[in-house]
């Protein structure tokens, strides 16, 4: 669970960005969250069961017909763009995956 809540932090932090700063995805589980939240937004149908690279590429080929509705979304796709997916593959990313597409507090930060 806290692997869980870095991520979704780790990922809404760098979505609130407000100045010119790029900040990268540092691994796939932020990666796959990410992916989820990218389902959930724009009604992607990426799937967790793709492999890291297959599951870029297919968000790659999307990207161009994604109309982001505010400045987070905007942003996501940017850092998601200047991703590079590593090899490794476990059930984590699966679940990340299934969180984001599922996350009810998009954006927010809990700090306690």
């Amino acid at each position: 669970m806290e692997l869980f809540l870095y991520v979704s932090q780790s990922a809404s932090l760098k979505s609130l960005v407000d100045f010119p700063l790029i900040i990268m995805m540092l691994g796939n589980y932020e990666f796959y969250y990410g992916a989820g939240l990218l389902n959930k937004c724009f009604g992607l149908k990426g799937s967790p069961d793709m492999k890291p690279q297959e599951l870029f590429d297919y968000i790659i080929s999307e990207a161009d017909n994604l109309s982001p509705q505010n400045e987070q979304e905007e942003y996501l796709i940017k850092i998601i763009r200047l991703y590079e997916p590593l090899d490794n593959y476990d059930q984590q990313m699966v679940e990340l995956f299934k969180w984001g597409e599922t996350e009810e507090n998009l954006w927010q930060v809990n700090i306690s």
